[in-house]
């Protein structure tokens, strides 16, 4: 019996802040409506900011499965004491994330009033602007969702609970002070500049712990076909499918 109440203590410890993580995450993605709603009082404008909303997390939702199956292969090697198999999850994960992650948020942001034009109606291509920077900011996020699975593999969910729910605290913020200033893009800054923050921090953990980030020479190679793909969109205006 003291075993199965150690171990279900165990349980309890590490599942706690994953579940407070996942609900402040929500939150993060989700509380910019509210401010919105607030300080502009116009349903119209929560609509636009909706539809461009919904369109830049295609990509989170496309590679979140990523953080799934990297989750317990670090849980593994780590209670191996395997650093250097660690390492390796952790280069080979993150380089096949970017070259997915990086392209597609580019090639989104570059035809933005085309993306909501096909998804939506005419009338949405209005949010352009508010897609071009809530894509790039949703890629943050998912490079963080990715980090913070390899710090919680590695035994320490404790800090994806405490980022998530120090950077709703400075959304929030943001919000506050960039709405009314920017209105409906400034809740785009918002968010932008809150997932920069939240995966510089994570970056900063990872590194720390595991001494390593992967192939930084094969990130900038893919920042830079990504760019070149970037102009590339922005150049051949395009209609349809």
């Amino acid at each position: 019996d003291s075993t199965a109440h150690g171990l279900r203590k165990k349980i309890m410890v590490f599942a706690l802040p994953i579940a407070l993580s996942s609900l402040s995450f929500s939150l993060l993605r989700n509380v910019n409506t509210l401010f919105i709603k607030y300080f502009l009082v116009d349903n119209s404008v929560v609509g636009l900011y909706t539809a461009a909303f919904t369109i830049s997390t295609i990509p989170y939702f496309v590679l979140i499965s990523l953080s799934l199956t990297l989750t317990p292969v670090i849980s593994s090697a780590s209670a191996a004491g395997n650093l250097t198999l660690v390492q390796k999850y952790i280069s080979q994960s993150l380089r096949f994330l970017l070259l997915l992650l990086l392209p597609g948020t580019l090639l989104i942001a570059a035809t933005s009033a085309s993306f909501l034009r096909l998804f939506y109606s005419a009338s949405y291509v209005a949010a352009a602007p508010l897609l071009s920077v809530l894509i790039i900011g949703s890629a943050f996020l998912t490079m963080f969702t990715i980090l913070t699975s390899i710090t919680t593999g590695g035994g320490k969910p404790w800090i994806e609970m405490v980022l998530s729910t120090s950077l709703m605290a400075l959304l929030a913020i943001f919000n506050i002070i960039f709405i009314p200033q920017y209105g409906l893009l400034g809740s785009s800054y918002a968010m932008l500049i809150t997932s920069m923050l939240a995966f510089g921090c994570i970056a900063i953990i990872v590194y720390q712990k595991y001494g390593t980030l992967g192939n930084f020479r094969s990130y900038v190679r893919i920042l830079g076909l990504s760019i070149i793909l970037y102009y590339l969109a922005s150049w051949w205006q395009v209609s349809g499918w």
